[in-house]
């Protein structure tokens, strides 16, 4: 089993309101993220929930995933990693994928190939590509779950996990833009415009 982990707590500082629930060809950027998770091979998904909780519960309503809340939410987004594995471990998973929620332009197929890749290779973590660029999700094995418990904003978060096991990263190359697009600012919508045209339908 694989769960994703979805993070949805943090604050937008960079966007006029909650950039995950701003509404994109007649959705929010969260519910795209997530239907697309569901959409995959994916067997479970956890949401983290914190700033504007239950708006994104709205925003998510009828789907089916488990939430958590993140009290800390404000601390950064090494408490919501926490708060998400904490949540996941209760299925006993295999390994968790670990996609911001603002990531929302990964399509299905991206998750099920590191799905299968991960069944295949067994890799201790496995990073989506595209051309040269790691981007999400980020699939960490359940031999790395103590460790991931203990990072923190101060040791870089996860960066840090994925630095101490650098000669284990297996790297997937993918075809798919989205896997290293996020959106941070008003303005990144019209760069990400052929790419919402392609991916969102």
């Amino acid at each position: 089993m694989i769960v994703a982990i979805v993070l949805a707590a943090g604050l937008s500082r960079r966007f006029p309101g909650n950039k995950l629930l701003y509404m994109i060809r007649g959705k929010p950027v969260i519910r795209w993220t997530v239907e697309h998770i569901l959409s995959s091979r994916v067997d479970d998904v956890v949401v983290v929930l914190g700033h504007m909780a239950d708006d994104i519960r709205r925003a998510l309503g009828g789907l089916d995933v488990h939430y958590v809340y993140n009290p800390e939410y404000r601390a950064g987004m090494s408490s919501s990693v926490k708060k998400g594995l904490e949540e996941a471990m209760r299925y006993e998973p295999d390994a968790v994928m670990v996609n911001p929620g603002d990531v929302f332009l990964v399509p299905p197929e991206a998750y099920t190939r590191l799905y299968y890749a991960y069944y295949v290779y067994r890799p201790r973590i496995l990073v989506a590509c595209y051309g040269r660029r790691h981007g999400h999700p980020i699939l960490f094995d359940k031999t790395l779950f103590p460790e991931i418990m203990n990072i923190s904003e101060e040791k870089r978060g996860l960066k840090e996990i994925i630095w101490r096991h650098r000669s284990e990263v297996e790297e997937l190359p993918l075809p798919y833009p989205g896997i290293v697009t996020d959106l941070d600012r008003p303005e990144d919508l019209e760069r990400l415009k052929r790419i919402i045209e392609e991916y969102l339908y």
